[in-house]
C-alpha cells in the first residue's frame, strides 16, 4: 500500500468550497481543471482509504468530505469511519490528457481560517 498526502488551507466562506491542494513537492498545485488533484501515477490506482485531518479551523467546520470525480463522489466524510470495506476500493485512473480529479469539499463559519492534510492510501 502506498500513500500520498496533500495540504490545503484558506478561509471559510460559509458556503461549499473546494480549496486548492498541493503535495510536499508543490506538484499538482495548479491542475488543468483548476480544481482538485489530478492523477499523479502513470497507471490507474485503487484508493483504499482517505483521511482528512484539520489542524486549524476544525471547531468552525460545518462539514468536509473527500471527493472523487471518477467514481462515486464521496469517498469519506470528515469525522466518520472509512466507508471502504475490506476488498473494495475507489478507482482512479492514471495520468491522461483529460484527467478527472480528487478533491476536498469544506464548509465552515465565514471568515475563519482552516488548514488540513488529506492523505490517500492506495495500490497501483
Amino acid at each position: 500500500m502506498l500513500s500520498k498526502t496533500f495540504y490545503a488551507g484558506g478561509t471559510f466562506s460559509g458556503q461549499d468550497q473546494v480549496p486548492t491542494m498541493t503535495d510536499s513537492r508543490s506538484q499538482n498545485a495548479a491542475p488543468v481543471h483548476g480544481i482538485g488533484m489530478e492523477p499523479w501515477e502513470d497507471k490507474p490506482i485503487d484508493i483504499l482509504g482517505v483521511d482528512i485531518v484539520f489542524f486549524q479551523g476544525a471547531s468552525y467546520l460545518n462539514y468536509s468530505f473527500a471527493g472523487n470525480s471518477f467514481t462515486p463522489d464521496v469517498m469519506r466524510w470528515f469525522g466518520q469511519g472509512n466507508p471502504i470495506t475490506a476488498g473494495r476500493s475507489f478507482a482512479f485512473p492514471g495520468k491522461s490528457e483529460d484527467p478527472p480529479h480528487i478533491d476536498c469539499h469544506v464548509s465552515g463559519q465565514a471568515g475563519q481560517n482552516f488548514q488540513l492534510f488529506y492523505t490517500v492510501y492506495y495500490n497501483v
